[in-house]
């Protein structure tokens, strides 16, 4: 278990390869610092000054993560229970659309065959619906939310939670840490 003070913002950030650069990195507004994807945030006062160009960040201030605490719920232990991938079932890979699955490459040029390179001669290339997980969503607090999000979250101890307005947001806390993210929909048939 970690203080809240030890939590790593940065691992909620989005990732180098998202072109929304502003979400790179933890940015601080208004006395508050933030980290998000655009999918899950957290936030926790600080006496950190503004980041430069924080004005272009998203708004996050309408989530109103910092309700009384009244508003948060002791969180049931988590259950990753799976809702298994549609694309790849549970194994988190897929045939590389490269070489169909086949590991390899044909070289018209020396009329021989070469490891392929997106897969590295494997066949397989790691699931994008999935990252690589096997499952998208876990049941918790009986709404569905992305699996890779609650393993973040599984971490803070105690956690408190709580699912208010359209029921379309996990709102969380831990100590000093708030945070939020969207909840899955799972169409029925």
């Amino acid at each position: 278990m970690q203080t809240t003070t030890q939590i790593d913002f940065k691992r909620f950030c989005a990732k180098s390869t998202d072109p929304r650069l502003v979400l790179h990195a933890p940015f601080c507004r208004n006395g508050i610092e933030y980290a998000t994807n655009g999918h899950i945030l957290v936030a926790r006062k600080t006496t950190l000054p503004d980041t430069e160009g924080s004005d272009a960040a998203p708004n996050v201030e309408f989530l109103n993560l910092f309700q009384p605490d009244e508003a948060y719920h002791p969180a049931p232990k988590l259950d990753l229970t799976p809702f298994t991938c549609k694309n790849c079932g549970t194994e988190g890979k897929v045939n590389c659309a490269s070489c169909k699955g086949t590991g390899a490459h044909h070289c018209k040029r020396c009329e021989r065959d070469h490891p392929c390179g997106k897969c590295d001669g494997l066949g397989l290339v790691k699931c994008d619906a999935c990252e690589g997980e096997g499952i998208v969503s876990a049941e918790f607090l009986g709404r569905h939310v992305a699996a890779k999000y609650l393993r973040m979250i599984a971490e803070f101890e105690p956690l408190f939670a709580s699912i208010t307005g359209r029921d379309t947001t996990l709102y969380f806390r831990c100590g000093e840490v708030y945070g939020a993210v969207a909840l899955v929909h799972i169409s029925e048939g």
